[in-house]
């Protein structure tokens, strides 16, 4: 059998030298390139002849520069978790430069294509080197159209990146620091108990916040920087809602569709709260704790390494695809992933695309379990999905976060269903499935209180700053609407734990968790029925950039996304699963 090894392969990238000056030339080229491309854009708009092959020029050209800056940011990400060392500094810093450069001239760029008339503009839509990219084209214009100042924009720009971006580094500074302040433990599998188990658990929770609570008004500032910071960019750029950068611009969804998904869910709480109910009657309690929601019920299943998680994830998407495992068998084989050689010990996972090599880059802190086996599973999901855009102009493969997570969670979707499938165990059975249901059902409503708790900051912080003590009560009131008041003990420092709320690139960074965790059920349900379903699912995945999600979903499975009966067919799914871990749990309770 393969042995497969979980250490990275960087050289592929730049050459791995100790100054890294591989990777210096290719940023100063960057920066000339800009150069060059910020001189055609000024030609182009003052020419007085045909405009389509100038633009189709500088479109190429952007293009182009866009893909180089993708391979630069992914180096540099992967620097910072394999090797953190103070020269990364420099980087950053010349990386954050670049990147204010960069956008200075995308809202250049997209001022005039605001400009340009309609009649001349749809022409142009229809240039063969500009069709495949329409849609991205078309939210440039729009941007451009909805922004009536561009010396404004460019000067929220030119201020985003020591003024707004570096309170996220101010905040996984600060988060670093207070993690190492607290002592986690490891449960042994070895000596495996549950009482001993929950009971760290709990003790870590307990210390955990008392070292939150420490800091917490330095995170409140943090928090209502980023918050009143994006509060008056949106002013000045005439959005209708905080909602509406996230919505438009990085998922392409309407806000009907976001309605439905939340309504659905609040309509079945107190069904998917069943699953909590059986749990806590299992490990014999009357109500669970935050810090039970993620517990065991049942002995430790073997550990498995990594070529054994490597050996589950091939075999389960082999049954649905051969090109698929073909694919991720390559992956391990190239050296493309890194689970443990992390100076830092990095808690999490992360894909890093690298579009204009075809290749990615994984990171996982992987524990030899179950759980850190579909987490990799997640991550492949992610990887596979740029895989399939790869070939496709760079402004197409800029898809929504939703159809990002919705792929992920249907990588998660296969291996569940072949481990579940391939145990007679009833106790292997119970176990696996609480892992899919906390997954889901658990992740689900917490991503909903999450929704409820940033919809509601933005709004109080319009009125001014919104300090510790009610951020707490915020945060504690969004989990007890989202779990209907079930639980013994909440957390009320997730809105500080919660690395989301802080990510100053993406607004709004939870509810497509949720879709894709319901929009994977709907696509696995499809999978195990419809043997024509791979090619849907793999042109769903390629079209992601290419139109809006309503429309993706009517094209490839004529499915209204907007409505309700729509998400409430995923949730059936997943009630099916808790009815299974019901009876399953049975016979241990009886």
């Amino acid at each position: 059998m393969t042995e497969y090894q979980s250490l990275w392969d960087l050289d592929s990238i730049f050459s791995n030298d100790s100054e890294y000056n591989a990777f210096i030339l290719f940023a100063d080229d960057l920066k000339s390139n800009l150069d060059e491309l910020s001189k055609s854009i000024d030609t182009m708009i003052n020419q007085e002849t045909s405009l389509i092959p100038s633009i189709v020029n500088v479109i190429e050209s952007f293009q182009e520069i866009t893909g180089k800056l993708g391979i630069a940011q992914g180096f540099i990400t992967c620097l910072d978790i394999k090797e953190p060392n103070n020269n990364l500094q420099s980087f950053k810093s010349i990386l954050s430069n670049i990147n204010s450069n960069y956008f200075s001239i995308s809202l250049y760029l997209n001022y005039f294509l605001s400009s340009i008339p309609l009649n001349e503009w749809t022409v142009i839509l229809k240039h063969p080197s500009i069709k495949p990219i329409a849609f991205a084209l078309e939210k440039k214009r729009n941007q451009g159209l909805l922004y009536n100042n561009p010396q404004v924009e460019l000067t929220i720009k030119s201020l985003e990146p020591n003024g707004f971006h570096n309170w996220e580094q101010m905040y996984h500074r600060l988060m670093n620091k207070t993690r190492k302040g607290v002592r986690f433990r490891k449960n042994s599998y070895n000596n495996f108990n549950l009482s001993e188990i929950r009971e760290n658990k709990k003790q870590d929770f307990h210390e955990m916040n008392r070292t939150l609570q420490k800091n917490e008004e330095l995170f409140a500032v943090i928090i209502n920087s980023i918050t009143g910071f994006r509060l008056t960019k949106y002013k000045k750029q005439n959005y209708k809602s905080e909602l509406s950068e996230s919505l438009i611009e990085i998922n392409n969804m309407k806000k009907s569709t976001l309605d439905s998904m939340f309504k659905t869910i609040d309509k079945n709480k107190e069904k998917l709260l069943k699953f909590i109910k059986i749990k806590a009657k299992l490990l014999q309690l009357d109500k669970l704790s935050w810090f039970d929601l993620y517990s065991p019920i049942t002995d430790s299943p073997n550990k498995l390494n990594f070529t054994d998680g490597a050996n589950i994830i091939l075999n389960s998407v082999r049954k649905y695809d051969e090109a698929i495992y073909k694919y991720l068998k390559e992956s391990f084989e190239n050296g493309w992933i890194e689970t443990k050689n992390s100076k830092n010990n990095i808690n999490g996972a992360s894909s890093i695309n690298f579009a204009l090599f075809n290749q990615f880059r994984l990171y996982l802190n992987f524990q030899n379990n179950t759980e850190d086996i579909i987490t990799l599973a997640h991550e492949l999901g992610h990887s596979y999905h740029y895989y399939l855009v790869s070939d496709l102009p760079i402004l197409s493969q800029d898809y929504s976060l939703c159809i990002a997570e919705s792929a992920s969670t249907f990588f998660e979707q296969m291996v569940f269903d072949n481990l579940i499938n391939s145990t007679n165990n009833d106790l292997q059975k119970i176990s696996l499935l609480n892992l899919k249901l906390q997954n889901n059902v658990i992740f689900l409503l917490d991503i909903y209180s999450r929704f409820k708790f940033e919809h509601q900051l933005y709004n109080l912080r319009k009125n001014g700053f919104v300090d510790s003590s009610q951020l707490n009560i915020l945060m504690l009131n969004s989990q007890k609407e989202a779990f209907n008041n079930l639980l013994l003990e909440y957390n009320q420092y997730a809105w500080i734990t919660q690395k989301h709320f802080y990510k100053t690139w993406v607004p709004f960074y939870n509810y497509p968790y949720a879709f894709g965790c319901l929009f994977s059920y709907f696509l696995f349900s499809k999978a195990k029925k419809d043997a024509t379903f791979i090619n849907k699912f793999k042109h769903l995945l390629r079209d992601t950039g290419q139109m809006s999600l309503e429309l993706l979903l009517k094209s490839h499975f004529s499915s209204e996304l907007s409505e309700v009966d729509f998400w409430q067919s995923s949730i059936d799914l997943i009630l099916e699963d808790i009815n299974e871990f019901e009876k399953l749990s049975y016979n241990l309770l009886k």
